[in-house]
């Protein structure tokens, strides 16, 4: 220790150090709730763009590299080295979200460890083919073509091996990223490019040509070691047991009496599928120039040439517009529990707008990147089409992020494989011509959205066709009811889990019991549904929706048109009454706690909330989101009272400590008694079950 610093001092400068730290971390409750996410998005994104950034200058140089060593023919063969190796990447990375999702289940473990080891094993013969097949491609084109370049044979085995090394460093990546963020300083992604120009210039005087080819690999071993070494760093300090790196080629038996359980083979292919969005413009770039090579027309070489070069230029800039939401990836992990419901739909949202911004920058930059190589009139089709392709992708890349992080492959894999049957068609002669390539790019990412959209809407909510049906809206179920004559019965309840298939169960068995029998509708984890007077019982409801249903609750018994009157003026279907019970607590808070504030989600946020630091009014979101479940252990200081009358936090009541336990103990009776009168009535009356009837 230096001669004068005490040890409290060294102590207290630490902490000092930390808690300005703590202050600068941007989390999406706080950003959201304080109206910074402006702030909060550029911090994200700022990191992303400079790393991909770095990605562009070293395919420019590659590029810049391939041009001036090969032309025509062997120049369209390596770009199409290059994007067969970002394709198989593509799909890897999407399959790999099964696996991720699965250790994140199993938490930060030693089965979570075992099961990485499992797939690094596995991952081990894909790594390995990807280094065999290049080398024997190698040597059966120089026995069959007498003028294949060896350069473009040595170069074609170094990407191979680059994609080996890439696949095996993701999969040992994936075990920290489930949990984390891996760190790493922006300086380290300048050795890729400097290490590819540096060997290419010293060993050129030596040997050549041959000197890429071995730069290539050069600049693969420093900049994955230098990625191997901050992963690992990461797993160290998140306290993350690291799979051992045991790249046997045949799996272990395992010594445990229940091995852990992988993630569905469904999942991983349908993960692989959603994710070849990202990387559409190398799909197309092979699907358009891979026959080429078979062809003899110079004329022909010159057109798929230009078209190569453009596409490939492209290449990294529309990655960044299809990919930019990955940044957010834990931050919709975060949000999504229950009472997060209303901040995850505002996050989508502003992820949308977001969506717009990253589309226009990545499509200027493409316009500059893909210029400076290529003349107007020869780029001027790419750019055009490029046009819609970076926004639909962008936009895309919003929708998808959500879908990867809540688990439906399905979803993202229709939509991944609807675009592949539009750049399959567009690049048929037959359908389109020639400008069939112009469409693939322009057409492949919105039809990706308008399925993914199609496939959500079907499956949440199908429209009431005069029978029991899972309703579009609240509005149409309170229209459909209102038409109903004679006497009904109104039931709420809460999905305890797949809220969608248990809505479709409840649907059915509506149909199933005439024309008209009632309707459905779903509300986030609440459903409603009505049936005809007098129901079916509390216990025949539980039988057919497999138990998982909690908290049903009869909200009354009359005609469609009294009953829906009587909800909708008590409150329990419409947001005047939220709005009324929220004004009402306003002012017993108030009343109780003069000191405090009230922090409503989507509302602009009081000025006692705002000039706390970040860190405590993160602290603040997150008592309330514990003292939802059941857990009243406050870290911010504050006590905190949240309301959600339908499971998602609609506002937080905080004050500061120390609390008068019995004003606390008041003002919590109230919130209960308001949110039971929300659901049925004044002080809860007309909340009969079928069981107490």
């Amino acid at each position: 220790m230096t001669a004068g610093v005490t040890g409290r001092a060294a102590l207290s400068a630490w902490l000092a150090t930390r808690a300005a730290r703590a202050d600068r971390v941007h989390a999406v409750e706080e950003a959201i709730l304080a109206r910074r996410f402006t702030a909060y998005a550029a911090k994200r994104l700022s990191g992303f763009v400079l790393t991909r950034l770095w990605s562009t200058l070293l395919h420019l140089v590659e590029l810049t590299l391939l041009v001036e060593l090969f032309s025509a023919r062997p120049l369209v063969a390596s770009l199409a080295f290059q994007n067969a190796a970002l394709v198989v990447e593509a799909l890897f990375w999407g399959a790999s979200e099964a696996l991720r999702r699965r250790l994140r289940e199993l938490g930060p473990s030693s089965p979570a460890a075992a099961l990485t080891r499992r797939w690094l094993t596995g991952v081990t013969w894909v790594a390995i083919a990807c280094v065999v097949a290049p080398i024997a491609q190698g040597a059966w084109l120089s026995r069959t073509h007498a003028g294949t370049s060896p350069v473009l044979v040595a170069y074609g085995i170094a990407v191979g091996l680059r994609l080996a090394i890439d696949l095996l460093l993701r999969t040992f990546y994936s075990g920290v990223f489930a949990h984390g963020r891996v760190y790493r300083p922006m300086a380290t992604f300048l050795v890729g490019p400097l290490a590819l120009l540096g060997t290419t210039w010293l060993g050129w005087r030596f040997v050549g040509p041959w000197s890429f080819p071995l730069a290539v690999v050069v600049a693969t071993a420093l900049s994955r070691t230098i990625s191997f070494v901050y992963i690992r760093r990461a797993y160290r300090i998140s306290r993350i047991p690291a799979p051992a790196l045991r790249l046997v080629l045949l799996p272990r038996a395992s010594r445990s009496a229940h091995p852990v359980r992988g993630p569905a083979a469904r999942d991983v292919v349908l993960g692989a599928l959603a994710n070849l969005g990202t990387r559409l413009g190398s799909v197309v770039l092979l699907a358009a120039v891979v026959p080429s090579l078979s062809s003899a027309a110079a004329s022909e070489d010159d057109e798929v040439r230009m078209l190569a070069l453009s596409l490939h230029l492209a290449g990294p800039l529309f990655v960044v517009a299809a990919s930019w939401a990955s940044v957010f990836y834990h931050d919709w992990k975060r949000l999504e529990d229950e009472a997060s419901a209303k901040l995850a739909r505002a996050f989508g949202v502003r992820l949308v707008a977001v969506s717009l911004v990253v589309a226009a920058c990545a499509f200027c930059a493409m316009v500059l990147v893909v210029t400076s190589f290529v003349s107007w009139g020869a780029a001027e089709p790419v750019v055009f089409a490029l046009v819609p392709a970076t926004l639909g992708a962008s936009v895309w890349a919003a929708v998808q992020l959500r879908g990867f992080a809540h688990g439906a492959f399905l979803d993202q894999a229709a939509s991944g494989v609807a675009m592949l049957v539009v750049v399959w068609l567009a690049l048929s002669e037959n359908v389109l011509g020639e400008e069939g390539w112009t469409v693939a790019v322009a057409v492949g990412p919105w039809v990706a959205i308008l399925v993914h959209l199609v496939l959500v809407l079907g499956r949440a909510s199908r429209v009431f066709a005069g029978k029991g049906k899972a309703t579009a809206s609240l509005p149409v179920f309170l229209r459909v009811l209102r038409a109903t004559k004679g006497e009904v019965e109104v039931w709420e309840a809460r999905a305890t889990q797949q809220a969608g298939p248990v809505a479709l169960r409840i649907a059915r068995a509506l149909e199933r019991q005439g024309a008209s029998a009632g309707a459905c509708v779903r509300l986030g984890a609440k459903l409603l549904w009505f049936e005809r007077a007098p129901g079916k019982g509390l216990a025949w409801w539980l039988a057919r929706t497999g138990g998982l249903l909690g908290k049903v609750q009869s909200l009354g018994r009359g005609t469609g048109g009294e009953i829906a009157a009587s909800l909708a003026s008590r409150g329990a279907l419409g947001r005047a009454g939220e709005d009324a019970s929220l004004a009402r607590l306003r002012a017993a808070h108030a009343a109780g706690f003069p000191e405090g504030f009230v922090l409503e989600v989507g509302a602009p946020p009081p000025d006692a909330y705002l000039r706390l630091p970040a860190v405590v009014r993160q602290a603040v979101w997150r008592d309330a989101v514990r003292d939802l479940g059941g857990r009243r252990q406050p870290r911010s200081g504050f006590g905190v009272v949240p309301y959600a009358p339908d499971g998602a936090i609609r506002a937080v009541f905080a004050a500061p400590r120390p609390l008068d336990p019995t004003a606390t103990r008041a003002f919590r009776s109230a919130v209960d008694a308001e949110s039971v009168r929300l659901r049925g009535g004044p002080g809860g009356a007309g909340l009969q079950t079928a069981a107490a009837r």
